[in-house]
């Protein structure tokens, strides 16, 4: 027979509950789960659960009419290896959201281990006339910038856009991958820190 299980508040004072098991031939078990096991609904769970994801650094770039924008980014993904295509997530509301959708363009550079100072350089909001003074920055052929020395760089042209939530998903024909490090120590975030 099939287990049902229900959650119940449990009786002590340590944040736990009791997850009642029944099937026909026995009565409920109770068993303890602590808070932090048990699942739960809406928008502060799912942050806290996504961060414990851990995924890759990249900052994306792009060469706009009023500059150059970029922002720290781990929602990318690749989606087609023929022909090359990549996706980044970028929240409608950021600084560099208009940026990418007005020029037509992007470029995601994956970070290395050696590059966490220009990945805290672009999480604050208030650098963004000093972030791409460093000599390291390049570009490739649609003119964002790249990141000389990280560990590879996907310049792409935007082929299509979708509406996710508080997101756009930039879909990019990769035009050229640069892969500029043989070292591959790649910076890794979760957890709400960078990590290696």
């Amino acid at each position: 027979m099939t287990a049902q299980h229900r959650l119940v508040p449990h009786e002590g004072q340590d944040g736990t509950f009791a997850r009642e098991s029944a099937n026909s031939n026995a009565g409920f078990q109770s068993i303890s789960l602590q808070s932090d096991q048990v699942e739960t609904h809406g928008p502060d769970a799912f942050r806290i659960g996504m961060r414990r994801l851990a995924s890759g650094v990249t900052i994306v770039t792009a060469a706009a009419e009023d500059g150059l924008s970029g922002l720290v980014a781990t929602s990318v993904a690749s989606v087609s290896v023929h022909p090359p295509a990549i996706l980044v997530c970028v929240n409608r509301f950021g600084t560099s959201h208009e940026a990418i959708k007005q020029s037509g363009h992007f470029c995601i550079n994956v970070l290395g281990q050696a590059d966490r100072e220009v990945a805290y350089l672009f999480s604050r909001p208030n650098n963004h006339a000093t972030r791409f003074q460093s000599s390291r920055w390049s570009s490739l052929r649609t003119g964002a910038p790249a990141l000389v020395d990280c560990l590879a760089s996907f310049d792409c042209r935007i082929s299509e856009t979708a509406d996710a939530g508080t997101h756009t998903v930039f879909f990019g024909q990769v035009l050229e991958t640069r892969l500029w490090a043989d070292s591959i120590k790649p910076l890794l975030y979760w957890d709400g820190a960078y990590r290696e």
